[in-house]
């Protein structure tokens, strides 16, 4: 039996009335769709209702995303818990130690150093 075309069977409906252009075209629309959902979200107070503006008038105070009133509860506003510089004294002494301990390791370290050089050798 040969092939014959004029007994083939053409699919003839218009594009608009085929399932795949509207699946194509659907898929952009979705993504923009949840990203305009995303950004509406973000912009408003959907999710909490506690969005108030807080005015210095007020008696609040506001350090990134801690609201206290009058900074009572701000452990940096605080007076008693300021930092004393050192004595230069006490600097000095800080320091002195510091390099000691800093030479030490530089000892160390050279000598173990020539321990694995030692090691190496034999």
């Amino acid at each position: 039996m040969a092939y014959d075309p004029s007994k083939e069977v053409l699919d003839t409906k218009p594009w608009y009335k085929q399932f795949w252009p509207w699946f194509v075209i659907a898929l952009p629309f979705a993504s923009m769709l949840g990203s305009i959902t995303t950004i509406y979200v973000v912009n408003s107070d959907v999710i909490t209702r506690q969005d108030i503006p807080v005015t210095s008038e007020e008696g609040f105070v506001r350090r990134g995303m801690f609201v206290s009133r009058a900074g009572k509860d701000i452990k940096f506003l605080d007076d008693s818990l300021k930092v004393d510089r050192p004595s230069e004294e006490k600097a000095e002494k800080l320091i002195s130690l510091g390099l000691e301990a800093l030479e030490k390791i530089e000892k160390q370290a050279k000598q173990k150093e020539a321990e694995v050089f030692k090691k190496g050798q034999k």
